[in-house]
């Protein structure tokens, strides 16, 4: 059960680091998560993932640093994310992609309120961390059920060091077999805690 007072409490705590700490700039220099970044399209390559005019959408993209670099591996694909600042991802966005990407400034919980959306690959980087596990299940079953997109690639820490702001780790391998009859499992990294799911 989704527990929203923790959920608006969370809202607010990334709405405020948006507005005053300059939090997209800060992250979208730090080498280790454009290393993260390379990882992923190294992932998507590695089993042909990426394909002409494709739908590709990142739940919690920022300033989409990893549409970015997936765009940057072919510039027909279609690309998509939300995030709770446009103004403050727009300003740090790269450049090749700021014309391209439907950016939709909503929450991740409130995404599924609309028309369902077409998604061949779904990608959640670094994004679920900041949630608690109720809310990720939830947000996991409506895409399963609502969009259905052929893959799903999640990449999210499984070491969570001290921090200022609430983070959660999570058990992957859980969701790894909760949606095994939908999914089977392409990439299984548990060290880094890569997995990329292909729709059966």
């Amino acid at each position: 059960m989704i527990d929203k007072n923790e959920y608006d409490g969370l809202l607010n705590l990334w709405k405020s680091a948006n507005e005053t700490k300059d939090y997209q700039k800060i992250i979208g220099t730090k080498k280790k998560l454009h290393l993260n970044s390379e990882e992923i399209v190294s992932i998507l390559k590695e089993y042909d993932i990426i394909q002409d005019g494709m739908f590709v959408f990142e739940v919690g993209c920022g300033m989409g640093r990893n549409l970015a670099y997936i765009f940057n591996e072919n510039n027909t694909i279609n690309i998509s994310g939300n995030d709770l600042d446009r103004i403050e991802c727009f300003k740090n966005m790269p450049e090749e992609i700021k014309d391209e990407i439907d950016f939709l400034e909503i929450d991740s919980l409130s995404l599924f309120e609309g028309e369902a959306r077409h998604v061949d690959l779904l990608i959640a980087s670094d994004h679920f961390v900041h949630l608690p596990p109720s809310i990720i299940g939830y947000i996991l079953d409506k895409i399963i059920t609502l969009w259905k997109p052929s893959f799903i690639l999640l990449r999210e820490p499984t070491k969570l060091r001290n921090h200022s702001c609430k983070k959660f780790k999570h058990d992957y391998t859980i969701l790894n077999e909760a949606y095994d009859c939908l999914y089977k499992s392409e990439s299984w990294n548990k060290d880094a805690n890569v997995c990329l799911f292909r729709r059966r």
